[in-house]
């Protein structure tokens, strides 16, 4: 609950304008931590943002499909970079979130951490290409 509480509160300062949105996650992780009915909670949320998400993930057991034009993603290898929270940066606002045993979030205004992040995400993506 207080995963989705905090997940509510960063994305309420978002409108509908379009935006660029920067996300590292472990869909194993996330599948394990929460239930279908939280990720549906989760995806409600951002419903309706407009952002484009640019993502970095890593998955083992399972594989998820991803729409077609829902974004850029780029899988990275999950033994040897392990993902082991969850982020999400738009504009100059992060939410990291733990996935291990105790759940717990946090959210940052930080231009800085921010701009930080999304250089090591879009490094990321360009050494894909």
């Amino acid at each position: 609950d207080g995963a989705i509480s905090a997940y509510e509160e960063f994305y309420s300062s978002f409108k509908n304008e379009e935006k660029e949105g920067y996300f590292v996650f472990n869909v194993d992780l996330l599948k394990t931590v929460f239930t279908e009915k939280e990720m549906e909670a989760f995806r409600n949320i951002r419903k309706g943002k407009n952002v484009h998400p640019i993502s970095v993930y890593n998955a083992n057991m399972h594989e998820r499909p991803f729409a077609p034009g829902s974004g850029e993603r780029v899988k990275i290898d999950h033994e040897k970079y392990p993902i082991l929270a969850d982020m999400s940066i738009i504009d100059d606002q992060i939410i990291l979130t733990t996935l291990g045993e105790k759940v717990s979030a946090i959210l940052i205004k930080s231009k800085d951490f921010a701009e930080t992040f999304r250089s090591l995400i879009k490094k990321i993506h360009d050494s894909k290409q």
